[in-house]
């Protein structure tokens, strides 16, 4: 068995952010949800974005003028429900440059701004939970998750990945890049070649989310993706988890080799948490 414990968190870190892409890339998320949303659940889409708006207008704490200035040409073609809903837009950045807290007298130059990166992780995520939650508020909350979590898969799908073939390759790659992080504390162990297996104890995204009072909707937001991005990695690849930041002192997660492994079986507490005490 291998293990390193890897990263450091600095609540301060601060990341360069190109301002208007980040923008762009905020309102896609909106349309690819909104248009899965238009596609299964035509009967209840113009309420939600009703109530999409006023909830967004009530999470925003300012108003930016140049929210109607972003230069969206590059994705206009990609954007066909959002351009009918031109309020929503306008809405949807002024949300995103609240969140990042840009001075409000930005006017989109310079293009890159330095941001605490706990700032624009909530720029990401919270919009996400605002916009889950509304939808939970509107619909039976069974039926809203079973959604949401379907919604999550499906979004994965268009996401680039590299291809594993194995397990140790999965770890050797963990283990060197988040060496380089600041930004979450995680220990990667590698159990055999069939079972590879994580612990967060420090997340940026759990903390930018953790005044929200929905665990099970942040949880959809920040770790329910990891299940169909690890199946992305390679199909022949399971991934478990039991316990998350939201209630416990840690994420826990288990990727198992099914070509390798007969039984699919996590790792128990103990185990875990006996990870605190190795050196």
């Amino acid at each position: 068995m291998k293990v390193e414990k890897v990263g450091k968190f600095n609540p301060k870190r601060t990341i360069k952010r190109d301002i208007a892409s980040s923008n762009r890339s905020f309102l896609l998320f909106h349309e690819r949800f909104m248009k899965y949303l238009y596609d299964k659940k035509s009967d209840i889409y113009h309420s939600y974005i009703e109530n999409l708006i006023s909830k967004y207008k009530s999470e925003t704490n300012q108003e930016y003028e140049l929210a109607d200035e972003l230069d969206i040409n590059s994705v206009k073609s990609k954007l066909e429900l959002l351009l009918k809903n031109q309020d929503l837009i306008k809405i949807c950045v002024n949300l995103h440059l609240s969140l990042l807290k840009i001075p409000q007298n930005y006017s989109w130059e310079p293009e890159e701004l330095s941001l605490l990166h706990i700032d624009v992780d909530r720029a990401n995520y919270a919009p996400r939970y605002f916009a889950y939650k509304t939808l939970i508020e509107l619909i039976d909350r069974k039926e809203a998750i079973r959604f949401l979590k379907e919604f999550t898969d499906y979004y994965i799908t268009n996401f680039r990945v590299g291809k594993y073939d194995d397990l140790t390759s999965i770890f050797d790659d963990d283990v060197k890049r988040r060496k380089k992080f600041d930004s979450s504390v995680y220990t990667c162990v590698l159990i055999n070649d069939g079972k590879y297996a994580g612990k967060c104890e420090k997340c940026m995204g759990y903390e930018s989310l953790k005044d929200l009072e929905d665990n099970e909707i942040s949880e959809i937001v920040l770790c329910y993706g990891d299940f169909a991005l690890i199946r992305k990695l390679n199909e022949n690849f399971l991934a478990t988890r039991t316990i998350t930041l939201n209630k416990d002192p840690y994420c826990d997660l288990c990727v198992h080799d099914t070509r390798i492994v007969k039984e699919i079986e996590h790792p128990s507490r103990e185990f875990f948490d006996s990870l605190n005490k190795k050196k």
